[in-house]
């Protein structure tokens, strides 16, 4: 499994892609995502508490992995892998569980060689230094108010800077006009939830996923949740523990 940006995804994505990712043995992981996971377990002033330590637990597993891969194929795999990332992209944490390989006995003359050639490379490549973007809020702009609630005085002056045009109130919100959106989460919700069987969501990374997918830049929460409960009254979904869960029908 590969993922591209997690070093430069914001924290409501962080939530959605590493989800996945932590839960993996690491013969699933590639050598660069591997990395970046051990890269954003060190940002302890960036992530929230749950993230991290997620992170943490996952850099923990992860170490005792590479410590215990055979001797032979398995490793020598690794190890090119390894070698093929540049070193500044390598972090802190990671360097010396993989430099840690070569007092095993048994090692195979490539193996041994690659873990020189890493250690005098990184040597001289300080891990580079991760800053991740915080989602930036859209500000919204006030509207107007209709003509005929405005004082006498503000409806003279808005009739002078309008000339002759009729002043219109404004239009509806675009939640109230576009029928798409509850059609677009439902379908958005239930393709979701079907990649997770029967573990389901937690509600949390449920709704930080359809925020981050979301067509429509001004999608709530509350939205989804009154969605998700017209699924639940249908039948089709259920709730449990924290989690949203897809009904898996059966049919004989």
């Amino acid at each position: 499994m590969s993922v591209d940006g997690l070093r430069t995804s914001d924290v409501t994505s962080l939530f959605v892609l590493t989800q996945d990712l932590v839960r993996q043995p690491l013969g699933r992981l590639s050598a660069d995502t591997l990395t970046d996971l051990f890269a954003l377990s060190e940002l302890e002033d960036q992530l929230p508490k749950t993230l991290l330590r997620d992170l943490e637990s996952f850099s923990r597993q992860m170490t005792r992995e590479i410590g215990d891969l055979p001797l032979g194929s398995p490793l020598d795999e690794f190890l090119r892998e390894m070698a093929a990332i540049p070193g500044r992209r390598v972090p802190a944490t990671l360097r010396p569980v993989v430099l840690a390989l070569d007092v095993r006995d048994g090692l195979s003359a490539e193996a041994a060689e690659l873990i020189r050639e890493m250690a005098g490379r990184w040597k001289d490549a300080p891990p580079e230094r991760i800053t991740l973007p915080k989602k930036q809020l859209k500000t919204i702009q006030r509207t107007e108010a209709p003509l005929r609630l405005q004082t006498p005085d503000r409806q003279e002056e808005m009739r002078k800077a309008a000339g002759t045009e009729r002043v219109r109130s404004p239009r509806a919100p675009a939640a109230q006009r576009d029928e798409r959106r509850p059609a677009w989460i439902r379908e958005c919700l239930m393709d979701r939830l079907d990649e997770y069987g029967e573990r389901g969501l937690k509600e949390a990374v449920l709704l930080a996923g359809l925020r981050h997918r979301s067509p429509f830049d001004d999608l709530t929460d509350a939205e989804v949740l009154a969605e998700l409960r017209a699924l639940k009254r249908d039948a089709r979904v259920r709730f449990a523990a924290g989690r949203w869960i897809r009904v898996q029908k059966f049919v004989r």
